[in-house]
């Protein structure tokens, strides 16, 4: 007796088509589950064993053979409980192996029977929509509003709460009901900060939306209380809203993570994610024996804000070089290489010094090796990937008497949506490239961010004098273009470029970076 029916396995965001066979044959009764299997999928076949028991339909006393296929891919999660248990009962004959031809399912058991929710669902129904091997999907019913959100297939969906549901389902074609529509998977527009509440702090406003035009990373330095952390955490409300594909690609990241909001619906609003500086480099990457998405990745297409900069273990900051640069992490484990999208803007913010009041010095007392070791314990090639260094100077009693009106979110929003779809049609034939950030090749810098011979002058004697690495000067030019762009200038001038080159750190005598 053979029993076969669909399942998948998640591989990173991607997943993979896993061929779940089962053979009854004579021979000492028991279950050997093959297929290159990690412990919590092993586990499977005692909760099968259970379910099966409870619901009527034990085990015979044979030896079944339960046969993951491909055998050379690691299998991991929960997915696999309900694909092990239908595939025994189709080949005990229980359920005819017609109806569950072409089926893909996932889902994790009980030891009574109950179907609970699993992860991934997104990335699952992603494929499914357009696998011709797939004719249909069945899963938990707990996982119907995340599928839903993303489900625009005429394939049926079959869902329970149960296996004997489910089984009751699939015996007599009840599909589940498609016009339940998910809710709200995120907060109201207005419960997200404003600008309107920042007070002064002109220039550091002026840097942050020239950051926001272009998805620059930028770092503001600042004593405490300068409104560094209060800046950064509005940038979200002053980004365009994410597209249908980016919600879709910002919701698969957090279905795998198990951390979709209640209700199901995909992501609305940008990815807003501030790790405490004790987090380890697992979680800020990604990582562990089963690997899983980490600050990066959950920030993807949003912000990733560090606060406290200098206080972060530098391994742990190290961690960010290639992301930041590529868009993307890869961890690496025994046979295979996880891939994570990781697209974020950078926003960190640190103190100037270890008492944080650099430079007045009437309540600053660090001597000046202490602030160079503090300023050392951001690396110089981390620091050379941030295009923006912004000073926030202390707040005065007449920044919150001023009569001027604070712009808000949605004022500036108008503004980084132009810039953005000014960027859009200029990379519009570049796959992949769709701010100024994300130029990466000297011959696409060079197109997009032509010079004339003035700038090209002006840059030679910069490029000298402030000892510019060949990152920091294309960051340089990539800034300087956001900047033209938010001028309206189709060519960038040197006034473009002095501005871009305000926001370098100058050395000084006692903070050398």
């Amino acid at each position: 007796m053979i029993g076969h029916v669909l399942s998948a396995s998640l591989f990173g965001i991607n997943i993979n088509l896993i061929d779940v066979e089962v053979y009854f044959m004579y021979g000492l009764p028991g279950v050997d589950m093959v297929g290159m299997l990690s412990s919590e999928v092993k586990e499977a076949k005692e909760r099968v064993n259970s379910v099966l028991h409870h619901i009527g339909f034990p085990l015979p006393s044979m030896k079944i053979i339960v046969n993951l296929a491909p055998a050379d891919l690691r299998k991991h999660g929960n997915l696999f409980d309900l694909p092990i248990a239908v595939a025994i009962l189709s080949a005990m004959e229980v359920i005819p192996p017609a109806s569950v031809d072409k089926t893909l399912f996932v889902g994790e058991l009980g030891l009574e029977g109950q179907l609970r929710p699993c992860r991934g669902i997104l990335s699952i129904l992603d494929e499914c929509r357009h696998n011709d091997r797939i004719d249909s999907v069945a899963l938990p019913l707990a996982n119907l509003q995340e599928a839903l959100s993303i489900w625009d297939s005429p394939k049926p969906l079959y869902a329970a709460s149960t296996l004997p549901e489910l089984i009751s389902n699939l015996l007599e074609g009840k599909t589940a009901d498609l016009s339940l529509a998910p809710s709200a998977s995120a907060k109201n527009e207005e419960d997200q900060p404003d600008f309107l509440d920042i007070n002064g702090q002109e220039a550091v406003k002026r840097a942050t939306i020239i950051a926001a035009c272009g998805m620059h990373n930028i770092l503001y330095s600042g004593s405490p209380g300068s409104g560094k952390t209060m800046i950064a955490r509005r940038i979200p409300s002053i980004l365009p809203e994410m597209t249908l594909e980016e919600r879709i690609e910002v919701s698969k990241i957090y279905s795998l993570a198990g951390m979709l909001p209640p209700g199901g619906g995909l992501m609305k609003f940008r990815p807003f994610r501030s790790p405490h500086h004790s987090v380890p480099p697992k979680a800020l990457v990604g990582g562990g024996q089963s690997p899983m998405p980490g600050e990066v990745s959950l920030a993807h297409r949003g912000v990733l804000f560090l606060d406290e900069l200098a206080e972060f273990r530098r391994e742990t900051l190290e961690e960010l070089r290639q992301p930041m640069e590529e868009g993307t992490i890869y961890i690496s484990r025994l046979g295979a290489v996880y891939q994570y999208p990781a697209r974020f803007m950078l926003a960190g913010a640190t103190n100037p010094c270890p008492c944080g009041y650099y430079p007045d010095r009437k309540k600053c007392h660090c001597t000046p090796g202490q602030i160079r070791r503090y300023a050392a314990r951001i690396s110089g090639p981390l620091l050379d990937r941030i295009e923006l260094y912004v000073s926030t100077p202390p707040i005065t009693y007449a920044d919150f008497s001023a009569e001027k009106k604070n712009p808000s979110s949605a004022e500036i929003r108008k503004t980084v949506e132009r810039i953005h779809e000014i960027q859009k049609e200029r990379y519009r034939d570049l796959p992949g490239v769709f701010f100024n950030s994300q130029l990466t090749t000297t011959s696409m810098i060079r197109k997009y961010c032509h010079i004339n011979r003035e700038c090209d002058d002006f840059l030679q004697k910069v490029f000298k004098h402030y000892n510019l690495t060949g990152r920091s000067y294309h960051k340089l030019l990539k800034l300087a273009r956001t900047i033209a762009d938010l001028e309206g200038s189709r060519e960038i001038t040197a006034e473009h470029l002095s501005e871009a080159l305000q926001y370098r750190p100058l050395p000084t005598k006692e903070n050398e970076y």
